[in-house]
């Protein structure tokens, strides 16, 4: 038998109130405060990046994760914070929500640590993280994007130029590249070279961002380059205003480190400075009139040191000591610093203005220098020979000097035999006539000369450059010599040829292969001018030398550059 219970009111409303109370505290129980932790992937190289997520829920939106702990193993490339808010079936939730993109500082398990929001953790995440394979291009492995470190030498002298290359290659569209500064505090280092060009490797095209550094180490020992990190944004921005980078991932590349052994300055070296460099050189030029002077006219002497390896500040002074007579007053000296993938060309230019007090003849010293020739690993000697200068006397000079040989003078006629009267002594009157015919043929050779000389200035001038003594022929004509030879392979005509093209596109340097390879652009052609220098002087036969790349390259000299040329560094998309 069932007994139904009635409830008086007071017990309904108790009931009530407590059926409200047990549905508060489920809804607050199911919107309890919360922090999650995500990432886009458990396992990753080194070089790669993470996409963390820490997503806050709770009444405390002012909180904020701390990053310490995150920051030990991680390097933070970049973090934004978003708030949420979301309604269903009639239920409002808001969060917090932090984006951060990571990357590893190191390979093995790293932890990404407990996030601590107003008293809610997250759970602890796990990542591995690998070495990155390495790249064997010989074998005709490729990757979309990677970086290569290249050394010109794996050992070298102190102060001896070191060439470093950092190359990153990519496929696949990047829109920003960041390198990371190169720093070393046992040597100097210069930029002297950022280039961007197409290459093929193993029939893949690749858009390439190549920086050239040039090392010069200050102490002897173990030299060692540290991995470098450039990181590359790969794909394009989003034209989205609320999502930038959403079409867009981040990649860190690094670079190999290397050791470079480091010798100290050889015993055997004698010279005053110590110079290691590829190549060394010593010439002059003097001003008009050499070896000719007068007495009291100053003149100028310039001597010109070019060196390849070396900077300006490696460079010595040239202190001549004149001989007696001869006064100096050297000016400061000149240095210009030529700078490219080939590494720095450095030209001092020393200026001695000279004044002879006295004529005569002159014997100037020889001036040398001893440097160190790193390709033979010998010690050098330049030199310019001794010089032999002849100062005539100055107009109404008065000077004891020696007297300068000139040609013979003839002695006027003396009648010994006439007598010593006042009429002889004014006999040379009835020759009058004579004198004034002689006078009047002397000014009309004066006047001849003159005009003509005025002729010949005046022709001088309007000569084109080209003509001048050494009768050069425009750039034009030497190219299409070159094309010829080239296409001939007529190797010691091609070197000739090559050494007037130098000449031809700069006077003032000295002609040589490596001025003219410094011009060019085309890695083959500067390879395979390299190639013809050491066929002919340094006894190296066996590999053809590419004269198409040399003919080719050397044409396009003196073309004006195109508009579409850069030298940023983003953004760099393959064709």
């Amino acid at each position: 038998m069932i007994r139904s219970t009635s409830l008086n009111f007071p017990q309904q409303l108790i009931l009530m109130l407590i059926v409200s109370l047990a549905l508060v505290l489920i809804s607050q129980a199911s919107h309890a405060d919360e922090v999650v932790a995500t990432v886009d992937r458990n396992n990753l190289t080194v070089e790669e990046t993470l996409n963390l997520k820490v997503r806050y829920q709770g009444n405390n939106q002012a909180a904020t994760p701390e990053l310490e702990d995150l920051m030990i193993n991680f390097d933070i490339i970049s973090q934004s914070r978003s708030n949420q808010f979301r309604s269903f079936n009639g239920q409002v939730e808001s969060w917090v929500e932090w984006s951060f993109v990571i990357a590893p500082k190191k390979e093995g398990k790293l932890l990404i640590p407990s996030f601590n929001l107003d008293g809610n953790f997250s759970t602890p995440i796990e990542v591995t993280v690998t070495k990155a394979k390495p790249l064997n291009l010989g074998s005709g492995q490729t990757r979309d994007i990677f970086l290569e470190t290249e050394l010109d030498h794996e050992s070298a002298y102190v102060q001896q130029q070191v060439l470093l290359t950092l190359r990153l290659n990519t496929s696949i569209p990047v829109s920003s590249i960041t390198p990371e500064e190169l720093k070393l505090p046992q040597a100097k280092i210069e930029m002297v070279s950022e280039q961007r060009y197409n290459r093929n490797i193993n029939g893949r095209d690749y858009a390439v961002v190549e920086l050239v550094y040039a090392l010069y180490p200050q102490e002897s020992g173990k030299l060692t380059i540290p991995s470098l990190t450039w990181e590359a944004t790969i794909g394009s921005r989003s034209n989205s205003l609320f999502d930038l980078y959403s079409r867009s991932s981040m990649r860190r590349l690094r670079s190999d480190a290397e050791t470079i052994n480091i010798l100290p300055k050889p015993d055997s070296f004698s010279g005053n400075s110590w110079l290691p460099a590829k190549n060394l050189s010593i010439t002059e030029t003097w001003s008009d009139g050499f070896p000719e002077f007068v007495q009291g006219e100053p003149i100028t002497r310039n001597i010109i040191v070019t060196a390849d390896g070396l900077t300006a500040s490696q460079l010595p002074e040239m202190p001549v000591d004149y001989p007696d007579n001869i006064n100096q007053y050297p000016e400061p000296t000149k240095a210009d610093e030529q700078k490219s993938n080939h590494g720095i060309v450095t030209q001092a230019t020393q200026a001695q203005a000279l004044l002879v007090t006295q004529p005569g003849t002159y014997t100037l010293p020889e001036v040398s220098l001893t440097w160190w020739d790193t390709d033979k690993n010998e010690q050098a000697v330049v030199r310019l020979p001794a010089r032999q200068i002849t100062v005539k006397a100055a107009a109404g000079a008065n000077t004891n000097a020696p007297p300068i040989i000139t040609k013979p003078t003839i002695p006027p006629v003396i009648d010994l035999a006439a007598p010593a009267t006042a009429g002889n002594q004014n006999s040379g009157s009835s020759n009058w006539p004579l004198l004034l015919i002689s006078n009047l043929v002397t000014a009309v050779v004066v006047v001849i000369l003159t005009l003509l000389w005025l002729k010949m200035t005046g022709k001088a001038a309007t000569q084109p450059h080209w003509q001048e003594a050494a009768e050069e022929p425009p750039l034009k004509s030497v190219q299409k010599q070159l094309r010829k030879y080239c296409h001939q392979q007529q190797t010691q005509q091609v070197h000739a040829t090559l050494l007037l093209l130098s000449r031809t596109l700069d006077p003032k340097l000295p002609a040589t292969l490596a001025n003219v390879s410094r011009q060019l652009t085309d890695s083959r052609a500067q390879a395979a001018i390299a190639q013809l220098d050491r066929s002919l002087f340094h006894g190296e036969v066996g590999t053809a030398i590419d004269f198409a790349s040399i003919a080719k390259a050397c044409s396009e000299l003196g073309v004006k550059p195109s508009k579409k040329s850069s030298t940023q560094l983003a953004p760099l998309n393959p064709v």
